[in-house]
């Protein structure tokens, strides 16, 4: 009998000393996390919603909004105006200045940099080195063709653009099928509520430790996704070609009517940059929109010179698609030589 209770009491000591060094592994590991990453977001998104409904675009940025883009390392601050385009607000006055606006999705809004690094506000700065200019960042996240269309219609007449760029990015060809819900995008009308729930932490992403397992996993389904849908890209999709390429005559039409130019950014993602690889399905909307007398800008060439000549990294830290500081920088030198800047 007290052979017995002397085993039950060793198993209880080895099975407490294990327990103890299981808490005492994944407290040292909260604290190597949290010291290594004191910024854990469970969602990529803005911080308070940045998203409002609009009748005419379907929907926009709020104006106004002061708040942060949260990365899952990283909070941006991020700031609109009276407009609801990012940056400061724009001079009442401006006669005598080139005026721009910039339309496009994420990437000319400038996810995840701050607002004086993203492309129209570094554009700005090279061409005020030749002259007053006045460039608008009428970029909104998740916006495809027809929503810059909508977007020209609403603001073309009232800001006179003597210049109109067009940020182009392949996933446009999907179109705008987004919504609003408390401010932030979903994909369907269901979703509105449901984005509440997926912004609260579950109680495993209380921890640090648990939110950085989490993202990991999402990361990981993302990167499925996004490798997933450039598998079926490798074929060109005609059909919503087409559709996009009409939908960028009107563009045209519209700025012929103002009496703008169009420049076309058709931006690439990290992998075409590093690797060299041409994307079939850019390409193919290059030629069409030359084909129609519009002026493309491809960030492919000045992109891949400047990674080839530096090494540098010129997209946003465990990011595929968002070009970093730099990145903007260099489409911008490249833009404002096409419009004849510095």
């Amino acid at each position: 009998m007290d052979e017995r209770a002397a085993r039950r009491r060793r198993l209880l000591r080895r099975g407490l000393g294990v327990l103890v060094g299981l808490v005492v592994g994944l407290a040292a590991a909260e604290v190597a996390v949290r010291v290594r990453y004191p910024v854990l977001n469970l969602r990529r998104d803005f911080e308070p919603g940045i998203y409002v409904e609009d009748p005419v675009r379907g929907y926009a940025n709020q104006a106004d909004y002061r708040g942060v883009f949260r990365t899952y390392f990283e909070d941006t601050p991020v700031r609109t105006n009276s407009l609801g385009f990012r940056g400061e607000e724009p001079p009442a006055d401006v006669e005598g200045a080139l005026r721009v606006l910039c339309l496009g999705d994420s990437n000319v809004f400038g996810q995840g940099v701050r607002d004086d690094e993203t492309l129209p506000a570094q554009l700005e700065r090279l061409l005020a080195a030749k002259g007053r200019a006045v460039v608008y960042n009428a970029g909104v996240s998740g916006y495809a063709t027809e929503n810059e269309l909508r977007t020209l219609q609403v603001f073309g007449p009232r800001l006179r653009p003597q210049v109109v760029v067009l940020g182009w990015l392949d996933n446009d060809l999907e179109g705008p099928d987004l919504q609003v819900g408390h401010g932030h995008l979903v994909e369907r009308a269901e979703d509105r509520d449901r984005v509440k729930k997926e912004l609260k932490p579950r109680w495993y992403e209380v921890s640090h430790l648990g939110r950085l397992l989490s993202i990991g996993v999402r990361t990981a389904r993302h990167h499925a996704r996004t490798s997933a849908r450039a598998a079926e890209q490798e074929a060109v999709p005609e059909a919503a070609l087409a559709r996009c390429l009409t939908l960028l005559r009107e563009v045209q039409a519209e700025c012929l009517r103002l009496g703008a130019r169009l420049v076309v950014v058709a931006y690439v993602g990290q992998p075409e940059v590093e690797t060299g690889a041409r994307s079939a399905v850019v390409d193919a909307f290059v030629a069409g929109a030359r084909a129609a007398g519009i002026d493309v800008l491809e960030s492919y060439g000045p992109l891949r010179e400047e990674f080839e000549r530096t090494g540098r990294g010129l997209f946003a830290p465990r990011d595929r698609v968002h070009p970093n500081a730099l990145g903007h920088e260099v489409i911008a030198r490249a833009l404002a030589e096409r419009l004849g800047g510095p």
